[in-house]
């Protein structure tokens, strides 16, 4: 019995290394066919990118999500004067149109004191009154296009010639009680003085048209 021991022992190690390792190992497979180990599970990695990539549905209203009943809408609050402000926007031109529009009725007054010959008090006092307001939107508008207008610089310059009008008319009344002569086509003759009147009455016009061309 040890004499057989003894010989299986003996050719075991005289037997090739790979053939006495397959006694107790198994050959694993090797060839060049692919990879035979395990993969990795890539759904729980990759799944919730995927999901937030999908196309979502459009949301599609029914017929009755379009009917509004004018009973259920409200009235716009048309007596807020703030709320019309905001949907107007009334700005700097809105208030430029209206302060030149202003002139309009005093031009008109003033042409019919020239055309009814009118005293010179009265004319005086109409052409104060234009004066003044053209001084106020000056004063207003001072730096801001709107001075610049050529409607403003018409205005602003029959404003000077009205004044130039009421001063010499003014100083003939008081230098003709003094004097007893006055030159043809003098300052103070009747003759210049009835050519500055129809220069006003140009310039009434010519002003009112401008006017009427501001929008």
């Amino acid at each position: 019995m040890k004499k057989v021991i003894a010989i299986l022992l003996m050719t075991i190690i005289l037997l090739p290394s790979q053939q006495a390792f397959a006694f107790g190992k198994k050959k694993k497979k090797t060839d060049d066919k692919g990879y035979y180990g395990k993969l990795p599970n890539i759904n729980g990695e990759f799944g919730e990118e995927r999901k937030n990539k999908e196309t979502k549905s459009p949301i599609i209203l029914n017929e009755d999500s379009y009917n509004v009943n004018s009973k259920d809408m409200k009235e716009a609050p048309l007596t807020n004067t703030q709320y019309i402000d905001v949907i107007v926007k009334k700005g700097t031109t809105s208030d430029f149109v209206n302060d030149i529009n202003e002139l309009v009725p005093i031009l008109q007054k003033l042409r019919a004191c020239v055309e009814q010959e009118k005293d010179i008090q009265k004319f005086n006092a109409i052409v104060s009154n234009y004066i003044d307001n053209v001084a106020y939107m000056e004063n207003k508008y001072k730096n801001k296009p709107e001075l610049y207008y050529a409607s403003f610089e018409r205005v602003v310059d029959t404003a000077k010639y009205l004044k130039k009008v009421a001063i010499t008319r003014t100083e003939a009344l008081t230098y003709n009680k003094y004097l007893g002569y006055q030159e043809v086509n003098g300052v103070y003759s009747p003759e210049n003085i009835k050519r500055l009147l129809e220069g006003s009455l140009a310039e009434i016009e010519d002003t009112l048209a401008a006017i009427k061309e501001v929008k």
